[in-house]
């Protein structure tokens, strides 16, 4: 009776000892427990490992249990975690103009590395969808789940789910009863201010006009869009393709402030206050601009006085941010571009689509 009672013990006991002999994790390491179990490894004693995840939640794993599982360990070798997101596209979307988009759509989110860089591939033809598969690189297995909602945030700038049947540009699209097996829909030009937050407000003639004095402008890798300084008379609409921020601080140095996507937009601030560009854009693709011109957007905000406030406080937002971004970039303390952006947002509670603007 003894024996029996101390069995699970003693099985604790000795997988520790096991474990501590062997090593396959130490304290500090970010590791992933067959079953799901991750985090990092904070406490190893005889009994049972804790970790902490992503949530801040202690989890404790009895030793030997821990000693019959497979283990990850993301920090033997790198400390880099390779995530992915899985997504159905409709068909109506050309595949190979799709696959842009996702990858451009995952290397404009903050918590995703540069490199490797972010790569997508059709896994699955099946009925009116197309899945995909995203694949990416965070700096650390925590910042995962904020890498995999940042690149969702960045998709729903650019695409919808389909759910119901209505009439497209791209023609007819199928019913959908769940909105977990059905697909999303990369909307095109002119549908894009029906799904611009900043347009919203806008009845359906309003809009109609509005698309009438569309700007399209194409770059190519390397252009230089804007320079820091410029004076911008027109919101710009990135319709497709990658351009990067640069701001030049007090000191001379030009750092990277942010990375823009399909979806983003540059110049609400400038149409409002008369700001000049606070950042440098140096496209990194070939890509679209949908530009509308100040002039074409100022009678529109003279009669929507909510549309004002809305800018107001993206103004008041924006000025924190180039406060906060310069004042830690000149500290003694060296940080790295990507933690530098991430401590601004978190300090001011800012989400994804509060960023530099430029």
């Amino acid at each position: 009776m003894l024996g029996l009672a101390l069995q699970s013990t003693l099985g604790d006991l000795f997988s520790g000892i096991s474990l501590s002999i062997e090593k396959p994790y130490e304290i500090g390491d970010e590791i992933v427990l067959e079953g799901g179990a991750e985090g990092k490894v904070i406490q190893m004693n005889w009994r049972s490992t804790h970790l902490k995840n992503g949530a801040n939640d202690v989890v404790i794993v009895p030793n030997s249990a821990i000693a019959k599982m497979r283990i990850q360990n993301h920090s033997a070798g790198t400390k880099c975690y390779s995530g992915s997101l899985t997504v159905t596209v409709d068909s109506r979307n050309e595949p190979e103009l799709t696959l842009e988009i996702l990858k451009q759509a995952a290397m404009a989110c903050p918590c995703i590395l540069e490199h490797p860089a972010p790569s997508a591939a059709a896994t699955e033809f099946r009925g009116n969808g197309i899945t995909y598969a995203i694949y990416f690189s965070t700096p650390s297995i925590a910042l995962e789940g904020d890498a995999r909602s940042q690149l969702i945030t960045q998709l729903y700038k650019r695409a919808r789910p389909v759910v119901d049947r209505r009439e497209s540009s791209g023609g007819t699209i199928a019913r959908s009863n769940s909105l977990d097996s059905c697909p999303i829909f990369f909307f095109g030009e002119n549908e894009l201010f029906n799904h611009l937050p900043l347009l919203e407000p806008l009845s359906d003639a309003e809009k109609t006009h509005l698309n009438t004095k569309i700007i399209r402008r194409h770059f190519q890798a390397g252009e230089q869009i804007l320079t820091q300084g410029m004076t911008i008379e027109s919101i710009q609409f990135v319709f497709s393709g990658m351009i990067q921020v640069t701001r030049q601080i007090q000191d001379g140095r030009v750092l990277n402030a942010r990375r823009l996507g399909p979806g983003d937009s540059v110049g609400e601030i400038s149409l409002l206050t008369g700001m000049h560009s606070s950042g440098t854009l140096t496209a990194l693709t070939p890509g679209l601009l949908l530009g509308l011109r100040s002039e074409d957007l100022k009678p529109v905000l003279q009669s929507r006085p909510e549309l004002v406030e809305l800018l107001s406080h993206s103004a008041a937002r924006l000025q924190q941010f180039l406060t906060m971004f310069d004042r830690a970039a000149v500290q003694p303390v060296v940080i790295e571009q990507s933690d530098l952006l991430s401590r601004i947002r978190n300090f001011f509670r800012l989400s994804v689509e509060d960023q530099l603007d430029s």
